[in-house]
């Protein structure tokens, strides 16, 4: 069976540098601690309206947190 490779993520690194918690950063971006947690462990990338919700709220921008993106962005 081959091996799904998902596009890493920063989020917790993001996360925790600033000061929130699950709980705060669900609170402050609109999204549920469940899809939080789907994002940090299983490195899924939700929608963009998504992404961009969570990086406003923690001061960054989307390609801070999914570098992969940056190279999707430039090609």
């Amino acid at each position: 069976m081959p091996t799904i490779t998902r596009p890493a993520n920063r989020l917790r690194d993001i996360r925790t540098q600033r000061g929130y918690n699950m709980q705060l950063l669900a609170l402050d971006c609109g999204c549920s601690v469940n899809t939080l947690t789907l994002i940090e462990r299983y490195n899924h990338c939700p929608r963009p309206d998504v992404r961009a919700r969570i990086a406003t709220a923690l001061g960054c921008t989307d390609t801070d947190i999914w570098p992969a993106l940056a190279e999707e962005k430039a090609s």
